[in-house]
């Protein structure tokens, strides 16, 4: 290659590498400032003005172009300075669709929802948030919405307007009785938040009484747990694997080997549903609680069958009997366990 050639060469690659490190160079600034934009922390310094307007504002989140979170971190600020401009501009958020918490690929996770921190801000103005009875009622017309939000929806209207709690005790009192224990605990606190314990019927004020003293860890609480098992064992399976209640699952882990009568129902469970089912790692670490020879089997199937697990399998299962996977074959179809001999 002649000298000529040769210059041209080093030449198109030096061009190369400064055009990179100019791209580069943006790039990482462009970075730096997404990120600041997302910092709760600057909401602070701005008016309140600002963040009424800010809380208006629509963003593409699929792109995360925005601040995910940003109506929680402003309804926060807003409900601490308890300037009553704020009031109907977190009453027009409480009425939006709760977009922010919807999250595109690659962005940040949040914690809770605006709903929540919304509602939150508005029983800070007590009285004055009157104008926000009717959006915080219409919430109980849809029950995927406040028996998700129901505490923050109890908690504000008692704040604003006492008076109403007989409006929305008749939409709280039946979720005693929920398969689901999260739920059954969410509505015995706000049961005891409207004051309405001694309106119960006798056998919900019994209900009432376990999940408020001991969140249902007392020993006495484990037959109720056990039946709650038993429901939702039937839930799974008229609702599919994907149905959940890790509260539930949680608690009988926390009872370890007294828990042994639920070994049965697990078994089923995983037995039919593997890793469909939205409680499965759950479900294992309450087995290895429990620690009996029978859930010990159920658990070195499972791990042998997930390797995707967060913790050392083999580690485990060294812990157990020492085998690793070597006696756990599954079936060609891959829906069952064969324990070799």
């Amino acid at each position: 290659m002649s000298p000529f050639w040769k210059f041209q060469s080093t030449k198109s690659f030096l061009f190369l590498l400064v055009f990179m490190f100019i791209f580069f160079a943006i790039s990482c600034d462009q970075i730096r400032t997404r990120h600041a934009d997302l910092n709760p922390e600057k909401f602070k310094l701005q008016s309140t003005d600002e963040l009424i307007k800010e809380i208006y504002t629509q963003r593409n989140i699929d792109t995360c172009d925005g601040r995910i979170g940003m109506r929680s971190s402003i309804a926060e600020i807003l409900g601490e300075r308890g300037d009553s401009r704020a009031i109907q501009p977190l009453i027009d958020a409480l009425n939006s669709p709760d977009e922010e918490i919807i999250l595109g690929a690659g962005c940040q996770s949040i914690n809770g929802t605006s709903y929540d921190s919304i509602l939150e801000a508005l029983g800070k103005f007590g009285p004055s948030a009157q104008a926000a009875i009717p959006s915080i009622l219409g919430f109980f017309v849809k029950e995927d919405e406040y028996t998700v939000h129901m505490e923050w929806l109890v908690n504000a209207l008692m704040e604003i307007d006492p008076s109403q709690a007989a409006r929305i005790i008749p939409y709280i009192t039946p979720c005693l009785r929920s398969p689901q224990i999260e739920l059954v605990l969410r509505a015995a606190r706000a049961v005891k938040t409207l004051n309405a314990v001694d309106d119960l019927p006798e056998d919900l004020k019994e209900i009432q009484r376990r999940a408020t003293k001991a969140g249902f860890m007392a020993p006495e609480d484990y037959p109720f747990l056990l039946s709650k098992l038993k429901e939702y064992e039937t839930a799974v399976e008229k609702n599919g694997p994907r149905y959940s209640d890790g509260a539930l699952i949680y608690l009988i882990q926390r009872f370890g080997p007294l828990a042994k009568d639920a070994v049965p129902i697990l078994k089923r469970l995983v037995e039919k549903y593997s890793g469909a089912l939205a409680d499965y790692p759950s479900i294992a670490n309450t087995l290895i609680q429990i620690n009996t020879p029978e859930a010990e089997e159920i658990v070195q199937t499972i791990m042998c069958h997930d390797r995707t697990w967060k913790f050392n399998v083999h580690e485990e299962l060294k812990r157990i009997d020492g085998q690793g996977c070597k006696n756990i074959s599954v079936s060609s179809d891959g829906r069952s366990y064969i324990v070799k001999e």
